[in-house]
């Protein structure tokens, strides 16, 4: 097994012994079992972040991506189009700088913080930020 994973024969043989500590190798694995193992293991949550930070980040790069293209075309409009006619019936297809505005700026320079703020709370999630501070 360790020639086939590429990690030492003693890595392998401590990841072995923990799963055989919580009963994880055989091939009946509850999801109860499962969740006590990492809350155990100090895991618990890490998939959900990842996950949470990933659409986080996609959604800030897309933002930032149509706010460079917007800044590069001609005869554009200034400002963003607030009036009802603006309204786009399906806000998943919606372009990101309608839904956000423009993307924040600190001196010229692009905000991220600000930006990933706008997006996790748009999102409904709170940043690392915002969890540091509660």
């Amino acid at each position: 097994m360790a020639a086939s994973t590429g990690y030492t024969l003693g890595t392998v043989r401590g990841i072995v012994e923990k799963l055989r500590t919580f009963h994880l190798l055989p091939s009946s694995i509850d999801a109860s079992r499962m969740r006590r193992a990492a809350v155990t293991l100090g895991v618990d949550g890490t998939a959900a972040a990842r996950v949470r930070r990933h659409l986080i980040d996609r959604e800030l790069h897309r933002w930032w991506i149509e706010e460079i293209e917007w800044r590069h075309r001609r005869g554009k409009k200034r400002g963003v189009r607030s009036s009802p006619t603006g309204t786009i019936a399906l806000p998943i297809s919606a372009p990101a700088r309608a839904r956000y505005g423009r993307f924040p700026t600190d001196a010229g320079r692009a905000d991220y913080r600000a930006a990933r703020a706008i997006v996790a709370s748009a999102l409904d999630m709170p940043t690392p930020y915002e969890q540091a501070a509660a």
